[in-house]
Parts: C-alpha cells; structure tokens; sequence
C-alpha cells in the first residue's frame, strides 16, 4: 500500500533521508549532514518557487553529490538504505 504525505512531511523526510545517507556512507557528522542537506534542498526549493518539491533522484545519490563522492547502491550499501528509507517513512522500491 502506497502512502502519501503531505508537502511539508514529505520535504522534512526527504531531508533527513539525504542526511542519514551523508552519516551512514560519507562519514558526516549529523549537524552538519542536516545543515548541508537543508542547504542544498532550500537551494533547490528556492529555484521552483510556488511548485511542490518533486524530487526524481534517490536520497541516495543526491548525498553522494553533496559529499562530491559517487558510490553505486549496489549490494554492500542497499541494506543500509533501505533502513534508512524505512526508518523516514519512505518505502524502496
């Protein structure tokens, strides 16, 4: 079954996806993956003005862009996400 969540609700996951996703592979700190996850989000939400966000890309892999660190989500980090994903009321394909 499919849930849906607000704008809002759906925003703050989104975010703390990214920044359990900067933690748990990039070796962030948790202030400062919140800080940088809410940063590039404001930078994003700022440039589509009036729109609901809709992301198209993974938490995933937006924070390995933020931490300039490509990684694939292949076996070895797909356990860790999906309780991430789990964890933020996202489900995983």
């Amino acid at each position: 079954m499919t849930k849906f969540l607000d704008d809002k609700v759906y925003e703050a996951a989104f975010a703390e996806a990214v920044s359990q996703c900067l933690v748990v592979f990039h070796d962030f700190r948790s202030d400062s993956a919140r800080e940088r996850a809410k940063a590039y989000l404001a930078r994003f939400a700022e440039r589509t003005k009036g729109s609901p966000l809709i992301f198209h890309e993974e938490p995933f892999y937006l924070a390995c862009k933020i931490a300039r660190n490509e990684l694939p989500l292949d076996d070895k980090f797909m356990p860790d996400y999906r309780k991430i994903m789990e964890s933020v009321s996202f489900s995983v394909v």
